[in-house]
């Protein structure tokens, strides 16, 4: 525009200013009779350009009286009789005078013009320009971002470039038009993800001052400065609230800017009607709410689960409070339902509406999907593993209802896996997305419960051999000849940790819906003790699907038990299973249990050994109840109870010399476990 208001500048000038001297000379003689002012009007018109030069005007807005002026003098000598309309110097100044104020207006006024007789279309030929402009809108934060989207409809405008004996234009220039506008669009929404991402993290640090956690770790900054700096020496931190002072305005000038630019965008969006381009139709308000609801799942995805580390359930909701802060500021300007939006966002990552029902067999082949809910399940899994490998540092604490870790190094298991954290959790997943992390801990249960059987198929032979001759002299040569113990009684142990898992889960689901759901958890209680599961399985199964969503043991655990049924479909699968028993008795006495030891403080071993009797009395549950009948399954707990007895007696009578590296008194323990978790004892 500077070339162009230079060009008339100089037209005006060298051509119109000598033109328009001798006319308004002669008018002075002939506008006297109207008075002084309007022959001072006239006099003075000249004198307006006197403040131009070739370079350019000084202002935008000089030229305006001069156009006001001539406006009062025309208005003057038309609005009374004269003779002057019929004078062909004062037609031919007017004449002048029309052409001189439509030059100006290119001097001070080119916006106003563009405005009035631009055609979009013609910029289409001018793509660079446009982008550029379109990018200078967009980060332009008082004017520009509050129009940004105009530049689609110049999109749309591009076919009216194409000429009528041309057809063949017409594709090539739509598909560039439509490339441009979802360009343009792709733009916008990246900026306004750009915009959220520092808005919830600025919402973050703020609340984050009054947090009790950063107030000690305040105080502990404090300590050290003085320690360093000497006594006198304040505080290294501002106090909270002092960006509300006027002097510190600077430190929220991020958030405001952040505010404005994407309260200014968003307005301009949700005003924006639906553009055609071509054979496409963008929905500005549609582009924008897909974008925020991607950002706010991704976001989701990237705070759950850091690497392979889930992210501590008190800290994950606490950071998705102030995410749904941003959003709600971010709602507001689309006109949208922030409730809507939460609930159809967070359902779509913590559930899978594919998953079984508690009571049916989970497949152990069930492909997974890719959302959180499914992470956060595989990271209960990698977590069981973990809790019953030799590296282990978290131990199950029975007394504290929390695996927790194990010395002063090692993971912080109780910051994440104690009631109080897991409650966190399904506040946040609910009935749906903790019955998939149960459906995840039941699948790695079912595998290494195949693993189990499969050591009772590989030492079928001689298991049967030691269950009808372990108060025999050969039992020990038996129990040596048993291989893949180890394997056996770590899969065991993950067993027992996956089960424990499942437990605290549901007692923390059961506490987030006595607050969310109280009177449906009542209800469901009041239903299922009404039916003896144990005696009537099928009339169960339907309370069952509705205890399990409300955190209620039901007991037999159906869910359990249906993931179970794979394992046992023939009849030599019951007979291999009727071995089980016979099989944890005779590893009692496997050299996997000379790296055990008890950790007295923890009432637990070191690697979870512990949760054995857990994992024994849950799969003798599942492979020996019948409905209407505990004969067997009492039968099955009486087998291992005496079989392990038995061994450990012996044992205990050469505990001085070839089982002195064994943990007898640790061992005996088991056996306790595993009778006050049993039916033993218990009526028919």
């Amino acid at each position: 525009d500077g070339i162009i208001r230079a060009y008339y500048v100089a037209y005006l000038l060298q051509t119109d200013r000598p033109k328009l001297a001798p006319l308004l000379e002669d008018m002075d003689g002939k506008v006297h009779v109207f008075g002084p002012g309007v022959r001072e009007i006239m006099s003075t018109l000249l004198g307006h350009f006197d403040g131009l030069t070739r370079d350019g005007p000084g202002t935008l807005l000089e030229l305006e009286p001069f156009r006001i002026d001539w406006q009062r003098a025309v208005t003057l000598l038309t609005a009374q009789k004269s003779n002057l309309l019929r004078d062909v110097n004062f037609n031919a100044l007017v004449s002048r005078m029309n052409m001189v104020i439509d030059r100006t207006q290119y001097v001070d006024a080119l916006p106003d013009l563009l405005g009035q007789y631009g055609e979009l279309h013609n910029l289409w030929w001018f793509p660079a320009q446009v982008m550029e402009s379109f990018n200078q809108a967009l980060n332009d934060v008082e004017t520009g971002s509050k129009y940004v989207t105009t530049y689609l409809f110049l999109a749309a405008d591009a076919m009216t470039n194409v000429h009528p004996d041309c057809p063949e234009e017409q594709r090539i220039i739509g598909l560039g038009s439509a490339g441009m506008a979802e360009s343009m669009m792709e733009s916008i929404t990246g900026h306004v993800e750009e915009l959220l991402r520092p808005l919830w993290q600025l919402f973050e640090d703020l609340d984050f001052q009054i947090a009790p956690l950063e107030a000690a770790m305040r105080v502990e900054r404090a300590q050290q400065a003085r320690i360093k700096r000497g006594a006198g020496a304040g505080s290294p931190d501002p106090l909270p609230g002092y960006e509300s002072m006027v002097a510190n305005r600077g430190a929220i000038e991020r958030l405001t800017h952040v505010q404005s630019t994407l309260a200014h965008i968003l307005a301009n969006v949700n005003r924006t009607p639906s553009v055609t381009v071509y054979d496409r139709m963008i929905r500005p308000p549609e582009h924008i709410k897909q974008r925020i609801a991607g950002f706010f799942r991704n976001r989701l995805d990237s705070i759950a689960i850091q690497g392979n580390q889930m992210e501590r359930p008190s800290v994950l909701m606490y950071r998705l409070l102030h995410g749904a802060r941003a959003m709600q500021f971010a709602m507001s300007k689309l006109d949208a339902n922030l409730t809507t939006f939460l609930r159809v966002n967070l359902f779509a990552e913590l559930s899978d509406p594919a998953m079984p029902f508690p009571g049916q067999e989970v497949p152990l082949d069930m492909p997974g999907r890719s959302n959180v809910v499914h992470k956060i399940a595989s990271y209960f899994v990698s977590f069981a593993q973990m809790a019953a490998s030799e590296s282990s540092h978290a131990v199950y604490v029975s007394s504290k209802r929390a695996f927790m870790r194990r010395g002063e190094r090692g993971f912080p298991a109780e910051q994440y896996m104690d009631l109080v954290e897991l409650t966190h959790l399904t506040d946040l997943l609910g009935p749906q997305g903790t019955r998939i992390v149960d459906a995840a801990l039941l699948r790695l249960v079912a595998s290494k419960t195949g693993e189990l059987k499969t050591f009772v198929a590989q030492n079928e032979n001689l298991l049967v051999d030691f269950r009808s001759n372990y108060v025999a002299a050969g039992w020990k040569q038996l129990c040596s000849q048993l291989g893949g113990t180890t394997q056996f009684l770590q899969a065991a142990t993950v067993v027992g940790c996956a089960l424990t898992l499942r437990t605290l889960l549901h007692d923390a689901l059961a506490a987030s819906q006595r607050v969310y759901a109280p009177f449906a958890q009542q209800a469901a209680a009041a239903a299922i003790s009404s039916v003896d599961p144990v005696h009537h399985f099928g009339a169960v199964h339907g309370l069952s699907c509705l205890a399990m969503d409300s955190g209620i043991r039901v007991h037999p655990d159906l869910s359990l038990v249906a993931s179970m049924r794979v394992l046992m479909r023939t009849a030599d699968d019951a007979r291999l299973l009727d071995l089980l028993p016979y099989a944890f008795a005779a590893t009692l006495c496997a050299d996997f249990w000379k790296r055990s030891s008890l950790v007295h403080s923890l009432d637990g071993f070191s690697n979870n050994e512990h949760l054995i009797p857990t994992c024994i009395n849950s799969l003798l549950l599942c492979f020996n109840t019948r409905e209407g009948n505990t004969t067997k399954l009492q039968k099955a707990s009486k087998s291992f109870l005496v079989a392990g007895s038995f061994v450990l007696l012996r044992m205990r009578m050469a505990e001085r010399t070839e089982y002195r590296d064994f943990p007898m008194r640790a061992l005996m323990l088991l056996l306790d476990k595993f009778v006050a978790g049993s039916l033993l004892g218990r009526p028919e």
